[in-house]
């Protein structure tokens, strides 16, 4: 609601939540649709990159489309790190109608997978290779592909997996402010504010080679602070400093 928006606006930059609409990264978006038609019955991809950079956001972005396609697969998500299987994946039912049709695919995501015990994210692969359907693609977020990657590559290495990876770079000149303008748009109908004017361009300049989360949060703090009568920031520095404030006075009161 506006009231919790505007006590709260950190929560609106969460990847999970996605208030912002999603623009940009259409190059990404044509790899993972490459890879999840790919010939491979099993595939994993690893969308990895720095904290901020939206990997979050893409593979949300990114199931979404698939789960549009009429009935090619079912899109499930592995959010619990206690509870070893997803919810609603295809035969994970045991009293399950043995005559049900299977779905054509499986797309499970697995946010963060770099946090994941190695134990369960093993269980968990193990488990999607038995699904009795034509295509089980497995997409992964993690902020690196270090030596937890490296070491599930190995420990699963069976020939009918493929392994991919997508990383994510800051985006363009253009890119950035087509999202500054887009998050604009969609905060101020979140808090219930006018619509601010654009970003000015040395704000822009100064946030070049920043990750989006940063463009976000700077037009959010300078929503806020121009609403409630404060000084409106002018760096990112400034704009952290804006809504961490909010946030603690949120858990003062």
């Amino acid at each position: 609601a506006p009231a919790q928006a505007r006590a709260r606006p950190a929560l609106l930059l969460g990847g999970d939540v996605g208030v912002a609409q999603f623009v940009a990264r259409q190059a990404e978006m044509r790899s993972l649709t490459q890879w999840f038609d790919g010939a491979d019955r099993v595939s994993v991809m690893l969308v990895n990159g720095a904290g901020g950079q939206g990997k979050t956001r893409v593979a949300r972005q990114f199931a979404g489309i698939v789960g549009e396609r009429d009935g090619e697969a079912q899109v499930c998500e592995a959010v619990s790190l206690s509870e070893v299987f997803a919810q609603g994946m295809a035969g994970d039912d045991e009293e399950a109608d043995e005559d049900r049709e299977a779905p054509a695919g499986i797309l499970l995501m697995v946010d963060e997978a770099d946090l994941w015990p190695r134990v369960k994210l093993l269980k968990l692969f193990g488990d999607a290779l038995t699904l009795r359907c034509e295509r089980v693609r497995l997409l992964l977020t993690a902020r690196a592909a270090g030596m937890w990657w490296s070491m599930l590559r190995v420990e699963l290495d069976l020939p009918e997996v493929s392994w991919h990876e997508l990383r994510l770079e800051p985006l363009d000149a253009a890119n950035m402010r087509e999202l500054a303008e887009a998050a604009a748009r969609s905060h101020a109908a979140a808090g219930d504010w006018p619509l601010p004017p654009p970003l000015p361009q040395q704000i822009l300049d100064q946030l070049a080679g920043s990750p989006p989360l940063s463009v976000e949060l700077t037009v959010l703090a300078r929503l806020d602070a121009s609403n409630s009568g404060r000084h409106v920031p002018e760096s990112l520095r400034a704009a952290v400093e804006v809504i961490l404030e909010k946030e603690l006075r949120y858990w003062a009161r």
